[in-house]
């Protein structure tokens, strides 16, 4: 909240009702400050020790964050004392030199002494905030050295933990997990056995008793395969009812037509 310059919620709430009730709007604003510093004094958290005085940065006329400037002012980011910190990183020792790896450590680490000579200024926790606000020639040239040295390390600490074949195999079977593959079972390749109209207008009669909606109360489905089989036996077997009454064509009168009306070679002609 510090950092983006937003009061917390019950500060401003107090600030609105001050106005509300007739204090000027520079007066609320410098009684928010007051007691936004008096809680902020009382914090022990490392953006607290780069900004002690709240008002001097609130109030500062030039400097625009980025990405790598906020980690550095949070201390939220690619150190390893933070990530330890949330289970992202085995330890918090720094990979060049073996101590603690931290936002301030990037000041003093001997790995940045080439990227810090280049500035020409001392830094320290105590002084880089003041540095930086002096004029903003002083923001852009360590914002850029802040920007330059966390780009470098990202990159540098992505090679030196990039992982094998196997340990990428190892994240990814962790993260998907697989299951057993599903074997499904093969189908039924063999024909259906030879089979007589007689077997099978005894099984028919068989299903016969409230088990079939078809003609005379055999399935639909044996109709089918005595029609694509023996499509003439079909129609001129007594057993099966091979035609049924029609009534209401246009001439009038009673009709039949064959039950089953599968394609012939010979045209099928209805008889009266």
């Amino acid at each position: 909240m510090v950092i983006s310059g937003i009061p917390p919620v019950h500060l401003q709430a107090t600030e609105r009702k001050d106005i509300f009730y007739g204090m000027s709007r520079s007066d609320a604003r410098d009684k928010l400050i007051n007691k936004w510093q008096r809680e902020w004094t009382g914090r022990k958290c490392w953006t607290s020790k780069l900004i002690p005085d709240l008002r001097v940065w609130l109030q500062r006329d030039h400097g625009t964050l980025n990405y790598y400037l906020t980690q550095f002012l949070t201390g939220h980011g690619n150190f390893r004392s933070y990530l330890s910190g949330i289970q992202r990183c085995p330890d918090d020792e720094c990979i060049y030199c073996g101590e603690r790896d931290s936002a301030e450590h990037i000041l003093y680490c001997p790995r940045w002494k080439d990227f810090r000579d280049d500035v020409g200024v001392h830094l320290s926790r105590e002084n880089i905030i003041g540095v930086m606000l002096e004029s903003p020639e002083n923001w852009a040239k360590i914002s850029g050295l802040l920007t330059e040295i966390l780009k470098q390390k990202d990159k540098e600490e992505l090679i030196e933990y990039k992982l094998t074949e196997d340990e990428l195999e190892n994240v990814v079977v962790h993260l998907f997990p697989r299951h057993p593959e599903v074997v499904w079972p093969e189908p039924i390749k063999n024909p259906i056995k030879n089979f007589t109209l007689e077997e099978l207008l005894i099984a028919a009669k068989r299903l016969k008793p409230g088990k079939a909606t078809g003609p005379d109360g055999i399935p639909a489905e044996i109709i089918k395969i005595i029609a694509e089989n023996e499509t003439k036996k079909l129609l001129n077997w007594g057993g099966l009812s091979s035609s049924n009454d029609c009534r209401g064509y246009a001439g009038g009168g009673r009709m039949k037509r064959p039950l089953v009306g599968t394609p012939l070679p010979d045209k099928l002609d209805y008889e009266e």
